[in-house]
């Protein structure tokens, strides 16, 4: 969607022939993202919390450039060495989680937190995280993690106030960094102060956790009326499993 955007409000249709997308999954709007993470209590993927604020902090200089993701995260989890892995570019989302897996193996949960998004169980090994064995898990025994990062594990106490309940921070730096935060992902809203001038067919899997459903449901909140947009939602699918499972299930709720 941000290349279609871009091709839009660049001239750029002719160039590239454009005649329209399709965009899976995507994340188009990252203030409601970040708010379903806080509201579930529940990071299924760490890293994309720490992505978010690194990418804040390091793309929007006119709002962000006194910031720092250590203005957000919390203490443990910038000392679990997900930032310098960022700035490392050398790994993948999947493997920078399992260095997390492994550094979450390393400590008392009760100390840190936990930032791991599969069962580390007592024969030392992780085991994936499923939606069908999700209750089971809860019980079964030899396993000593939960699946999910809680959300502070993740962020700072008066980041998660302010974006669930509204609450300003005690002091004024602290309330002119959260400010600045909502800001710079406002800015990064897709369809903010955009209508799309050719077709989009949006699809959507409604149990992924990590692009959370919001995503498609804001887009096509803004753009009721617009014929230029058509959607569907499908049935099951967790994020890593959400391209085969679009293309398998069919859709509980298709709009038109």
């Amino acid at each position: 969607m941000a290349v279609h955007k871009y091709i839009e409000q660049n001239d750029l249709v002719d160039e590239f022939n454009f005649a329209g997308s399709v965009c899976g999954n995507g994340p188009y709007d990252p203030v409601a993202t970040l708010v379903k993470y806080i509201e579930t209590d529940q990071f299924y993927m760490p890293v994309s919390a720490a992505m978010m604020m690194y990418s804040m902090c390091n793309t929007n200089p006119r709002l962000m450039g006194k910031y720092t993701p250590q203005d957000y995260l919390t203490e443990g989890f910038i000392n679990s060495g997900v930032i310098e892995r960022i700035e490392e570019k050398r790994l993948d989302t999947d493997k920078m989680q399992e260095e997390l897996f492994k550094h979450s193996a390393s400590f008392n949960e009760e100390d840190e937190g936990t930032f791991c998004m599969q069962r580390l169980a007592t024969d030392g090994l992780f085991h994936p995280y499923r939606k069908d064995t999700k209750d089971k898990w809860e019980w079964e025994e030899g396993y000593i993690k939960t699946g999910w990062a809680r959300a502070n594990d993740v962020l700072l106490d008066d980041c998660l106030e302010y974006f669930q309940f509204y609450r300003s921070p005690k002091t004024q730096d602290r309330i002119e960094a959260m400010e600045a935060l909502r800001r710079a992902l406002e800015d990064n809203i897709l369809y903010r102060d955009w209508t799309p001038a050719h077709p989009i067919f949006l699809y959507h899997t409604n149990e992924d956790e990590v692009v959370v459903v919001e995503n498609f449901n804001n887009c096509l909140a803004a753009w009721e009326g617009s014929n230029m947009v058509k959607g569907a939602i499908y049935k099951g699918s967790t994020h890593q499993k959400r391209n085969s499972g679009c293309r398998k299930n069919c859709p509980i709720n298709q709009r038109m």
